[in-house]
């Protein structure tokens, strides 16, 4: 299961992270042929000499990044200019590469708070959490089968981290103390009348 903030969708980046001279090729090219006015990419004619010396890099290395690029259908060979010759590639963006790569894309797992219908239990379960806690359908409808409201719900969340013996300091403790939360909810640990006395103390 992957986390990941909103607005951190798949493009060209997460695909060629760890390519190094590759991407920066890639990106270089995507650059220098994109038509402002057309917003479309062209195509840029080299033998990797000039990208060679754009980079410190050695000519044969360049070259190879591109015809692995190409293999990847990152870039296009356009032409059929031998292995030897100068070579017109076409860059070929992440929208176009994905549509003739199905699957290959990073999918982000979808909060409950990112669907039209928010869930304001969830936000507020994980603003009481500092942002540390994930809460998932399942567990929202585990939570609320106790019978508890929403409000009820979030009180005793925020009491049970403060009277947690030790915060959680790392993502998986985080969602430990979440599901054992969601457990104790569920088996009826934090009815009304112990919401009360967590709140303002036991009578007499």
């Amino acid at each position: 299961m992957v986390h990941v903030k909103r607005q951190f969708y798949c493009d060209a980046s997460w695909h060629l992270r760890k390519q190094g001279l590759a991407f920066a090729l890639y990106t270089k090219l995507g650059a220098i042929t994109y038509d402002k006015m057309l917003a479309t990419y062209g195509e840029y004619w080299s033998t990797g000499e000039k990208l060679a010396e754009f980079y410190d890099a050695d000519e044969n290395d360049v070259t190879a990044k591109l015809r692995w690029l190409a293999r990847e259908g990152w870039l296009e060979r356009v032409g059929d200019a031998p292995i030897y010759k100068p070579k017109d590639y076409r860059y070929v963006d992440h929208k176009e590469w994905a549509k003739s790569h199905p699957g290959k894309c990073f999918v982000s797992e979808a909060q409950v708070w990112d669907d039209e219908e928010h869930d304001e239990l969830a936000r507020s379960l994980h603003k009481h959490s500092f942002g540390k806690t994930y809460w998932y359908p399942n567990m929202l409808a585990g939570l609320r089968s106790s019978g508890l409201c929403d409000e009820e719900i979030v009180r005793a969340w925020k009491s049970y981290l403060v009277a947690l013996p030790t915060k959680p300091n790392r993502r998986k403790l985080w969602k430990k103390t979440a599901l054992e939360f969601t457990s104790k909810c569920k088996a009826g640990q934090f009815s009304g009348r112990i919401l009360s006395e967590l709140v303002v103390g036991p009578k007499g």
